[in-house]
């Protein structure tokens, strides 16, 4: 288990000490039991009972597992249509953003520039003559001398 979700789990249990004891018992035993044997007993969660879920500084994964809980045994099947509506458009909407991120047209288009980028570079170079020292010249000239016998 990740650290990240036992400290979920603990919050989760947090949250559930407020609810009334008729909703706390739709809550199966066997669940409430997975959270307190899974939580960080060393994570202390700071709910506020004054303010809304939407307020709170929970984590992210404590949001679902409370998401999760109120569709399974709570909502009707109006709400549930609903929190599955929602759900669906949020899943999409991060689907398409990992599209955008990881789209391969971008990737090459990347490329591309990079490509111009190295031809730009490359017009700019010009041909530099070579002409040779005096010093060059006259070691030539001795060489042609000897290798002509």
């Amino acid at each position: 288990m990740t650290s990240t979700y036992a400290k979920a789990y603990t919050e989760v249990l947090e949250i559930l000490k407020y609810l009334p004891s008729e909703q706390y018992k739709k809550i199966p035993k066997e669940k409430i039991e997975f959270y307190e044997k899974y939580k960080d007993t060393n994570y202390v969660c700071n709910y506020d009972s004054t303010k809304t879920l939407n307020e709170q500084n929970i984590l992210r994964e404590t949001r679902a597992i409370i998401i999760s809980i109120f569709r399974d045994f709570f909502a009707t099947t109006i709400q549930k249509e609903k929190l599955k509506k929602i759900l669906l458009n949020n899943e999409q909407k991060y689907q398409q953003e990992l599209k955008e991120k990881h789209n391969w047209d971008n990737i090459f288009e990347k490329n591309k520039t990079k490509i111009k980028q190295d031809e730009f570079v490359e017009n700019k170079t010009t041909m530099v003559e070579y002409k040779e020292s005096i010093f060059t010249k006259f070691i030539n000239k001795i060489k042609r001398i000897f290798f002509k016998i």
